[in-house]
């Protein structure tokens, strides 16, 4: 199909970094529903910092570890306000990947998540995590390293 096509020798222009400004905020988008969709993110760190592991730790234990998660326990297990609750963290190619932490809840819970979000996002900032949360983690991330090789 493109078999006629000539190589060019037309180098590409670099691309530059984007100049990222955080900007605080809270956008809310009001409708007459009986569900509130919390998502709460931030930019996260690019995929050469030497911290990464560590991060993808402390989400785990944070809220990317289904049921043995922090947020999972607080706001779904020990509350019941959402079905589903937690957190990611990812790293995109060559520029700043994103953290974000997430819940669905019914209106009248909706400011008492946040809550328990500030409240959790405090604490693993403040402590460390236990030694049980952190064998949990890391066998985890341990575990499924094997699926980043499998095919379909």
């Amino acid at each position: 199909l493109f078999g006629d096509w000539k190589k060019s020798d037309v180098a590409l222009p670099p691309i530059p970094p984007v100049d990222y400004v955080m900007k605080p905020g809270v956008y809310v988008i009001e409708k007459q529903l009986t569900q509130t969709n919390i998502s709460v993110g931030q930019l996260g760190i690019k995929r050469d910092n030497p911290d990464r592991y560590a991060i993808a730790l402390m989400n785990f234990t944070l809220g990317g570890g289904s049921f043995t998660s922090r947020l999972t326990s607080k706001v779904r297990s020990d509350e019941g306000l959402a079905y589903s609750v937690g957190s990611s963290f990812n790293i995109s190619g060559r520029d700043y990947g994103t953290f974000a932490a997430y819940a669905q809840t019914k209106t009248a819970s909706t400011h008492r998540v946040l809550e328990i979000f500030m409240q959790e996002f405090k604490r693993i900032r403040e402590e460390l995590a236990s030694q049980q949360e952190f064998e949990t983690a890391r066998d985890a991330y341990i575990n499924n390293y094997v699926f980043q090789f499998d095919s379909p």
